[in-house]
């Protein structure tokens, strides 16, 4: 699972994007459900190939698909659900969810699968 997640980090700083900031009224993309099905090993020092698509987008949520290879074949096919958040002083959890900004939507739509 941290491999896709590691995926998702590098595509949104692609993207300019930053995964994770303290600052009040930041963007925060907190994971609301994985699905994994593991199809074959993967041994230590493999190299993996990881293959991101963005697969819907919500009004606050991004689902992603990610396939994960090794020298072998295929290891893994997940399917993650993430929510768009901002860190808020007011909230118990300091997370609230809110609406993807237009300029992120915008430049996720390019990638939709």
């Amino acid at each position: 699972m941290q491999y896709s997640e590691q995926a998702e980090h590098a595509f949104l700083r692609s993207l300019g994007f930053s995964v994770f900031s303290h600052a009040l009224g930041s963007i925060t993309w907190p994971r609301v459900k994985v699905v994994a099905e593991f199809l074959g090993p993967a041994y230590f020092e493999d190299l993996l190939k990881i293959e991101l698509s963005v697969k819907k987008i919500g009004e606050t949520s991004v689902t992603y698909t990610s396939s994960i290879k090794g020298p072998s074949g295929s290891v893994a096919i997940c399917e993650t659900v993430c929510v768009c958040c901002t860190h808020s002083a007011g909230a118990p959890s300091s997370l609230v969810k809110t609406s993807i900004p237009p300029s992120i939507r915008e430049k996720l739509r390019e990638f939709l699968s």
